[in-house]
């Protein structure tokens, strides 16, 4: 089942322009610092969905100059799999459902790292 919320924000692109040399009007985003990230994050996001994530959104290298890599959602991630257990250095986005608090909790300090991590709720104060 897909969350509502994520299903929603896919078709709304983010505000911002990037300040890149291979800028183009209407783009919202801008190159990854090196071809290995960008060759990094396909061997993460491929690695997830064989373990089972689907592609929401994204998913390929744009067809033109420079390291671009279109921002990209992949849902049901888990535990095992690189998008989840992994630093993603790229516009890719691991959505994990949870249960509760409990499981938000322990999933949350399962990562050795953590500079990606987020929590959306409605709920500020809880949250």
């Amino acid at each position: 089942m897909r969350s509502p919320s994520v299903s929603r924000r896919r078709s709304s692109p983010p505000s911002g322009v990037s300040g890149s040399a291979t800028h183009r009007p209407g783009d919202h985003d801008g190159p990854l610092a090196r071809d290995d990230l960008r060759d990094d994050l396909e061997r993460q996001l491929q690695g997830s969905l064989d373990r089972g994530a689907r592609l929401l959104t994204g998913g390929r290298r744009p067809d033109r100059r420079g390291w671009f890599y279109e921002p990209t959602v992949l849902t049901g991630c888990t535990t095992g799999m690189p998008a989840f257990d992994e630093e993603t250095f790229g516009p890719l986005a691991a959505v994990t459902r949870v249960s509760g608090e409990d499981e938000a909790r322990r999933l949350a300090n399962h990562s050795d790292f953590g500079l990606g991590g987020n929590v959306w709720t409605r709920d500020v104060e809880r949250g």
